[in-house]
């Protein structure tokens, strides 16, 4: 079938290693949507950090944002879906967290903005104009921030993966553990993914699976690739991800999906 639908992810992957879209990835998007492809952007970033950096870019409609939990619509200014972690499960994810790691630094985002707890903002950087307005510095209090896109868990104690495998045997059934090529590990609600925003997207707009060409670079990218008629790597991606998409192709360095969107 023909393809109606690019979805991509950002670092890594549709931006360059300086995490800006490049001249020449600008020029292959717009190409591709004036011959009719529709363009989406998947990404663990909060719509916030995106957009400025998805501006050269127009034809990007839509941002599947904070790993599927908030889905936007660029033209309206507006989220079209939220799907937030559970109220009555957010205690139980910060309890297992607290217990097996006492150092833990706690990050998270909800449609108002980001909150930091005091461990992240001595360790770690953040963006002080994305804050939710409501937000002072303290501890994580899960019966007080509720409507949660994302938990951001990171210790220093652990290296990215070796958190990610032991966060994630811990965690209840109803969220989703996840990396994105970040230090930390991205905690989402029941089901939510980039997969499940995107194929709830493609659904609206009557784009079968089959029409969809997805790239991305990380775990949190290999459910979308898996659901995409077809599934591109890039060439520096994690090995989980090289091993079940259907293409590999070059580095972001090389602006390899403009190179790919050129051919479609």
């Amino acid at each position: 079938m023909p393809v109606r639908l690019v979805v991509s992810d950002l670092d890594g992957t549709l931006f360059g290693p300086d995490h800006q879209l490049t001249d020449r990835t600008c020029e292959a998007i717009a190409a591709t949507a004036a011959s009719g492809v529709r363009f989406v952007a998947a990404t663990g970033r909060s719509h916030r950090t995106a957009l400025p950096r998805l501006a050269p870019a127009p034809s990007i409609e839509t941002i599947c944002a904070s790993n599927g939990s908030a889905t936007w619509d660029v033209a309206a200014g507006a989220f079209t879906v939220t799907r937030c972690i559970a109220d009555e499960t957010l205690p139980v994810v910060v309890d297992i967290l607290r217990s097996s790691f006492p150092t833990m630094a706690f990050g998270w985002e909800s449609a108002a903005g980001f909150g930091w707890d005091p461990r992240w903002l001595e360790e770690r950087h953040h963006s002080p104009e994305h804050a939710d307005p409501a937000w002072e510095p303290g501890e994580f209090d899960p019966d007080r921030h509720r409507g949660l896109f994302k938990i951001m868990a990171w210790d220093t104690r652990l290296k990215m993966a070796e958190l990610a495998a032991v966060v994630s045997a811990q965690m209840p059934d109803d969220v989703v553990c996840t990396t994105s090529g970040a230090d930390f590990v991205e905690i989402t609600g029941d089901g939510v993914d980039k997969a499940s925003a995107v194929a709830a997207w493609c659904e609206a707009e009557g784009i079968d699976r089959s029409e969809v060409v997805a790239f991305g670079d990380q775990h949190n990218d290999i459910t979308m690739l898996q659901w995409a008629g077809h599934g591109v790597a890039m060439g520096d991606a994690h090995p989980d991800v090289q091993a079940i998409a259907d293409e590999i192709i070059g580095t972001n360095a090389d602006d390899a999906v403009a190179a790919y969107l050129d051919q479609i």
